[in-house]
């Protein structure tokens, strides 16, 4: 396997954080959910996202994790939101 090291610029993101079992079919609602209230909260914000939606998985402890579910925006966008 080879690695390769690849500089970007910064993407703002608006996302939800949720916790999850291990389980598939806990993690695909706990997807559905969280793509749910982003997807309302941008729309009635009237933001369009700048991009595909990103889910990053993270704080695995063989038990739970943790899942950012979000979309890209545009700099203005993500900092009207707040």
């Amino acid at each position: 396997m080879q690695f390769e090291i690849v500089n970007t610029t910064a993407q703002p993101m608006l996302y939800v954080t949720r916790t999850s079992s291990m389980d598939s079919d806990e993690i695909a609602g706990v997807m559905g959910e969280a793509f749910a209230a982003i997807g309302a909260f941008i729309g009635k914000k009237g933001i369009t996202p700048a991009g595909p939606p990103i889910a990053l998985y993270r704080d695995w402890d063989g038990k739970t994790m943790k899942v950012d579910v979000g979309f890209p925006v545009r700099p203005e966008d993500a900092t009207s939101a707040e």
